[in-house]
């Protein structure tokens, strides 16, 4: 895909000239249309329907697609997600109240009314949530005031936002935390039964508010779970734990609709949220040679290959250390004039590395554990972010857990950076790091 402007909300202006084959929405509005299919760019602009569309061939169902990672969106990723997409990727955390019938959904929407709370919220959001999702403000603007306003024709991104302003306000204020767990659930579990039917049918007119509400349900993951579930661990659900889906699967589902919708999305209001991470390897290695050669070390864990790994294992350790190396090149090559988003990157990594990584980790393999467990070092650079707070120091109790005393020695620089991340944000939510990992 050729490179795109910096702004998806501006249009290179095109030489006037008067034609009559504008779309039907602009020529209501008597202003001009740039014409663009599937959708001019002032529809996509306002997510307007557009009689453009009307002639699309219909696309592929999304109950089989593959997952496009957001770090190199040419190419897709080796995972094909295949089943039922909403239920496996977006589940309901019934533990807080009981799912919503799709049936009291759909009677309830005409009708609803929000509240004075959800004023408050949908304020709290505008001025507060909004800022955390991004340290960039390209991006917080589009959180701010682009999507904001798509939600309002779309009532299932609404109720994500509110959801996850709610979860946003009970961190802040901690006395009101269980009504604003129950006002975030209940939300949460509408949102979710109109997104379900959503993202089955694709279109120009909903494609924007699909991708902005499946980036709210992965942030919303972490803290909807108490800061207790697996991220990269399958495990069996119970009443304390919502997600019976791990956060990294949860991740690589939010980008399979992209598959459906890039071109749209890639042309929208939304294209700057898409702008992919990427940099010269050069100078990725000179950004920290210190770190690049510590990290390349990783590769004896493998040197020589262990007689239980194939061919198609070994490459899928290395890539995904050659993944963490780029990561943290890049993190520590930003600049305020080439600024990268820590968060984006954190969120960017499940979805990038191959699916055979993935399989080694199910198999508690531990050489695709120490790589996991050197995962820390991105997520420790977002720890202060309130939606991930806890999750490097979760990782990797879990990992230290299932691989033994006989590779803690492998695990003692994540582990020191882990400890220097915590003093570092003075953060002081329980016991020592020493005696949660080693009692």
């Amino acid at each position: 895909m050729s490179p795109k402007p910096d702004s998806g909300l501006i249009s290179q202006r095109r030489p006037h000239r008067k034609s009559r084959n504008g779309c039907q929405q602009c020529k209501k509005r008597k202003i001009k249309c740039d014409e663009n299919k599937p959708s001019c760019g002032h529809c996509s602009r306002f997510s307007s329907p557009c009689s453009f569309s009307e002639a699309l061939p219909e696309r592929s169902s999304t109950a089989n697609i593959r997952v496009l990672s957001p770090l190199s969106p040419k190419s897709p990723a080796s995972l094909v997600l295949s089943g039922d997409f909403e239920n496996s990727f977006f589940p309901s955390p019934g533990y807080i109240t009981p799912p919503v019938a799709l049936g009291e959904i759909h009677q309830g929407i005409g009708n609803q009314a929000f509240g004075v709370m959800d004023l408050e919220l949908l304020h709290f959001f505008l001025t507060e949530t909004c800022l955390t999702i991004s340290e960039c403000p390209d991006r917080q603007r589009l959180w701010q005031h682009v999507i904001p306003q798509i939600a309002f024709t779309h009532h299932f991104l609404i109720r994500g936002i509110l959801s996850f302003a709610a979860l946003h306000l009970a961190h802040t204020q901690p006395e009101r935390r269980e009504s604003l767990w129950l006002e975030a659930s209940s939300h949460y579990d509408v949102g979710v039964g109109l997104f379900n039917i959503e993202v089955l049918n694709i279109t120009p007119f909903n494609c924007d508010a699909c991708f902005a509400f499946s980036t709210l349900l992965a942030a919303h993951a972490w803290p909807f779970s108490h800061r207790t579930s697996d991220l990269f661990f399958s495990t069996s659900p119970t009443a304390e734990q919502a997600f019976s889906t791990t956060w990294a699967s949860l991740l690589r589902g939010v980008h399979a609709l992209l598959d459906t919708a890039w071109d749209w999305i890639a042309n929208g209001p939304l294209e700057p949220l898409l702008e992919p991470l990427a940099m010269d390897p050069a100078i990725v290695r000179k950004a920290n040679p210190e770190i690049s050669a510590k990290l390349t070390g990783l590769s004896q864990l493998w040197d020589p290959p262990p007689t239980r790994y194939n061919s198609a294992d070994i490459e899928a350790l290395s890539e995904s250390l050659v993944l963490i190396q780029e990561a943290c090149g890049i993190l520590t090559s930003s600049t305020s004039e080439r600024p990268v988003s820590a968060i984006s990157l954190a969120l960017a990594w499940p979805t990038y590395i191959p699916a055979t990584f993935l399989e080694l980790v199910d198999r508690l393999e531990p050489e695709a554990l120490i790589i996991l467990a050197h995962y820390s070092l991105i997520l420790n650079q977002v720890d202060g972010v309130w939606f991930m707070h806890g999750m490097s120091r979760q990782l990797l109790q879990t990992i230290h857990e299932r691989v033994g005393k006989d590779w803690e020695s492998w695990m003692a620089w994540p582990l020191q950076d882990l400890a220097l991340s915590e003093l570092k944000n003075h953060l002081d939510d329980g016991p020592a790091l020493s005696t949660l990992l080693f009692p």
